[in-house]
């Protein structure tokens, strides 16, 4: 008998098995050498550990992509023999954040030096090594115990240039989505099941009301994460805060590690114990995120500002997908977003922005343009082709709400005046952005046979395209008491924000628990 491949196909479990349990650990290993060289020989050269970390990471990431072909299912790797054993899970879903977080971590190898100093390097690498985690762990207890690396880490880099506001508020939503978690985590373990995500296999053993009370909370912290409508006032300022390699970390990644959270401990269980509504909920909610985030981006005067909202408005997209079950389309959309919001938030330290005049090159409103296509889902961007799944649900309208907040979105963007400058070329990082955009999107295509939308829903899409290019400036100008309307009415002051938090607290647990009265 020829036993060459079944040894080799051992060998390939055991790689990927290191490779992925390795996957966090490569930017603590580097910060501690980083830390010791500049006590041991007083060297302040720690950016090139972080750009060895990046590189480490990237290669890493791109082996365990290239490996996962030869693994099927999913995987629980132990580090030792215990039920209380940190525990890491692989499942293909995970291959599509890594793919997200490897975008900013590409670019950031362009931009390093925009961090400063040595201690804003080594937050960075503890900043990766929580991202990272997130991915490759395999409970709930230690998915918080990441998810708490990752943004104590943000708040410091948010405050990059010395802006605090925004780091603190993001730590008062970051504080008060993490108590609501833990509490999940608490009553999760009281009805009985374990912190492994494997505990979804055996749900129906544990108690079915803490484990239903378990999901609410888990439900309403990564709505907070996620930044679903109205608890989403806490982006638009960190991303003005922070510079362009953070803000690419945050919308790339970090904001999606929300749908991440979401996708594991809320849609899956509540799909296996038949909670209807809690997945009624999501969709509202994504469903109200859309809208609502279309017309605040259209109303908002700072360009930067504009470019973070509109993560919200892809958030409820994602949310609205993940919601009718459509969970590949939802995480292909992740995916392809990573590389045209980082161009986008690149970009604009190359543009020349002043009193809402926006002056660029011609090279880079090209990619602007590109950029935009995908922004707002218009053919023949990858994000166009993903929302036409929607198509498999029987909701007619959707196809009209989606394509109308389409337009009010690219309105948003369109709305300032543009002037094209005489010289200029696109940065690498941008450059690299749109090679990663087209490298994802001809991988998505060849798995999904390109289709297309019919010649009469083209033709619609560019008209309303045209359109709110077209009048966009003029509608804008016309209601000038509309203009950052978030900020005057829905997001005043942070007392209102965190009021929010309780309202949709409130709103959500009557609709859930309604059912199970009595």
């Amino acid at each position: 008998m020829n036993f060459e491949p079944l040894l080799q196909t051992l060998q390939v479990e055991e790689l990927f098995r290191i490779l992925w349990i390795s996957y966090p650990i490569i930017p603590l290993i580097t910060m501690m050498i980083a830390l010791a060289l500049k006590y041991l020989f007083a060297k302040q050269k720690i950016i090139y550990a972080a750009g060895v970390s990046l590189i480490l990471q990237i290669l890493t990431a791109a082996a365990i992509i290239l490996l996962s072909r030869e693994i099927s299912g999913e995987r629980y790797y132990q580090l030792m023999d215990s039920r209380i054993s940190i525990t890491f899970h692989y499942g293909i879903e995970k291959l599509y954040f890594m793919g997200a977080l490897t975008v900013p971590m590409i670019l950031a190898l362009f931009r390093l030096k925009s961090l400063n100093t040595p201690e804003m390097y080594l937050i960075f690498l503890f900043y990766l090594a929580g991202c990272s985690g997130l991915i490759v762990t395999g409970d709930v207890f230690n998915f918080f115990v990441f998810y708490e690396l990752m943004i104590m880490g943000a708040y410091v880099l948010i405050s990059v240039k010395h802006e605090y506001s925004a780091s603190v508020k993001y730590m008062v939503f970051g504080a008060v989505s993490s108590a609501i978690f833990l509490g999940g985590i608490v009553v999760l373990y009281s009805s009985g099941a374990y912190f492994s995500f494997s505990f979804l296999y055996q749900i129906h053993d544990y108690e079915t009301y803490p484990m239903i009370i378990a999901i609410y909370l888990f439900c309403i912290a990564f709505f907070i994460k996620g930044a679903f409508l109205p608890v989403s006032g806490w982006v638009a300022p960190c991303h003005s805060a922070a510079n362009s390699l953070v803000s690419s970390f945050l919308a790339s990644y970090t904001i999606f590690t929300g749908i991440l959270g979401l996708y594991y401990l809320v849609i899956l269980p509540a799909e296996i114990l038949g909670a209807d509504q809690l997945l009624t909920i999501i969709r509202i909610i994504s469903l109200l995120t859309i809208g609502a985030a279309s017309l605040i981006i259209f109303f908002e005067r700072e360009y930067k500002r504009v470019i973070a909202a509109s993560t919200v408005y892809t958030i409820g997209i994602v949310g609205l997908l993940m919601s009718h079950g459509l969970q590949i389309p939802a995480l292909w959309y992740v995916l392809i977003h990573a590389p045209y919001k980082s161009l986008l938030f690149y970009m604009y330290e190359e543009f020349e922005d002043n009193d809402s005049t926006i002056k660029a090159s011609l090279l880079l409103f090209i990619l602007f343009g590109i950029a935009l296509l995908y922004t707002g889902g218009f053919f023949p961007s990858a994000t166009s082709t993903i929302k036409l799944s929607l198509g498999s649900v029987d909701i007619a309208w959707y196809k009209w709400f989606i394509l109308v907040t389409a337009g009010i979105l690219i309105g948003g963007f369109t709305k300032y005046r543009f002037k094209v400058r005489a010289r200029g070329i696109p940065s690498a990082a941008s450059i690299t952005a749109l090679l990663i955009i087209i490298g994802y999107s001809s991988v998505y295509f060849s798995s999904t046979g390109f289709p297309l939308p019919s010649w009469r829903d083209m033709l619609i899409e560019y008209l309303v395209l045209l359109t709110a290019a077209g009048i966009s400036r003029t509608l804008y100008m016309r209601a000038p008491v509309l203009h950052n309307v978030d900020k005057k009415t829905i997001y005043r002051n942070l007392n209102q924000e965190l009021l929010l938090i309780f309202v949709i607290l409130i709103t959500v647990g009557i609709w859930m628990f309604f059912p199970y009265a009595g």
